[in-house]
């Protein structure tokens, strides 16, 4: 090959790649080019081609993506439960460990606090709306008759609790309505339509207008009437004004008799004497959950009597102490009492030292033949000594 055909094969070559080059970018025709130096076509969709394929994609898409939406929607509704059940947990430890039920004003922030998050997680759902914490207008608590939420438990405690209901309230959708966000006058027909309702559902015999989807709503019910327990003080004589108080807080006298009232569960009881000496110290449980049954639902009741405070708690024994002071009270008030005038035999009839002496012969008696490994021939002092005060207390009491 001479030079000038050795020149035109590589005019050629330039020439063929120049107008791959122009075809690739205009993708059109390549014009003037001789039959030999025109460019090799690329493979590609033609419009045809490429509609088909859009359409095939949009009814896929039109199969699919429904099914996906409500899988997101039941995903982020399942996870707002948990949330909002996580709260209702956190507002009874409130109650059980701060003995305080918060109001409206600060609910989310106290809330926040409790489960360690930011104060805007708990006031606002994840898709941006606001929570709602919606209280029965019909809720009493407190030592007033007219007492509602914020409550801080004193040594007054509560009333009876009355309607001590809660809702937090939650929608995935559209914002929540004003009947719940602003209830006004129809704020008891509203929170009682909402607290009956079906999870999800719209509540039989609303009316009020609302654009957006129960489907969307979550409400978390919270029923504080469980976590309160009736206390019951009494108290003899009637001259008698002995101390209580609960938790750390400035006790006070107790100058009604009985005095009833409802305290959160975990409160901390104290007992104190006239002369504010601390005698028993008791941790106010769930009689529900101790009992089962609401036939033997015995609330805690305790009674100052003679100096000392006596009791039961939960069907069980008085309450617990560590010294004979039970005992000493029970000596102390038998002494101070009149001599029982039918005291027998006539004429020499038994005092009240006689029977204690005997008392106290009998268990000294007793522990010696126990220190004894229970010997038989330890027993006799025992038996001699019950059976005299056995035979002086039926003379005593004139039998």
């Amino acid at each position: 090959m001479n030079l000038s055909a050795k020149v035109q094969v590589e005019r050629c070559k330039l020439t063929r790649r120049a107008a791959r080059q122009t075809c690739n970018l205009h993708a059109g025709p390549c014009h003037g080019l001789s039959p030999h130096c025109a460019p090799a076509r690329n493979p590609a969709f033609t419009l045809v081609e490429m509609i088909g394929v859009l359409v095939v994609l949009m009814i896929l898409a039109a199969a699919i993506l429904p099914g996906l939406i409500k899988a997101i929607d039941r995903a982020a509704l399942a996870q707002e439960g948990q949330a909002l059940g996580r709260m209702a947990g956190a507002l009874q430890n409130l109650a059980m460990t701060d003995h305080r039920l918060p109001g409206t004003n600060t609910l989310f922030a106290d809330l926040a606090a409790e489960l360690g998050w930011l104060v805007s997680e708990a006031a606002a759902n994840p898709r941006g709306n606001p929570r709602v914490f919606m209280v029965d207008p019909a809720l009493r608590v407190g030592p007033g008759a007219g007492a509602t939420l914020p409550f801080v438990q004193d040594y007054r405690g509560s009333t009876n609790p009355a309607s001590p209901r809660a809702m937090i309230i939650s929608s995935l959708g559209d914002a929540l309505p004003s009947a719940i966000l602003s209830p006004g006058a129809s704020a008891s027909s509203i929170f009682n339509l909402l607290w009956n309702a079906a999870d999800q559902t719209m509540p039989t015999g609303w009316t009020t207008s609302w654009g957006g989807d129960f489907n969307d709503m979550v409400i978390q019910r919270v029923n504080f009437g469980p976590l309160f327990v009736q206390v019951s003080l009494n108290k003899v004589p009637s001259t008698a004004f002995p101390v209580y108080g609960v938790d750390a807080g400035t006790p006070a006298r107790l100058t009604n008799s009985p005095t009833s009232a409802y305290y959160l569960v975990g409160t901390r009881l104290d007992l104190y004497d006239t002369a504010t000496n601390l005698q028993t110290r008791q941790v106010i449980q769930d009689t529900l959950a101790l009992t089962n049954r609401t036939p033997f639902l015995l609330p805690p009741s305790f009674v100052f009597e003679s100096g000392v405070w006596r009791g039961r708690l939960f069907m069980s024994s008085a309450a617990q102490r560590r010294t004979g002071t039970d005992l000493q009270a029970a000596y102390a008030a038998l002494m101070a009492a009149t001599a029982n005038p039918f005291a027998k035999p006539t004429g020499s009839p038994v005092t009240q030292a006689q029977v204690t002496t005997d008392m106290q012969k009998f268990m000294s008696n007793y522990v010696y033949w126990s220190t004894n490994s229970f010997s038989s021939s330890k027993k006799t002092g025992v038996t001699n000594a019950l059976t005299a005060l056995i035979s002086d207390s039926k003379n005593y009491l004139g039998k």
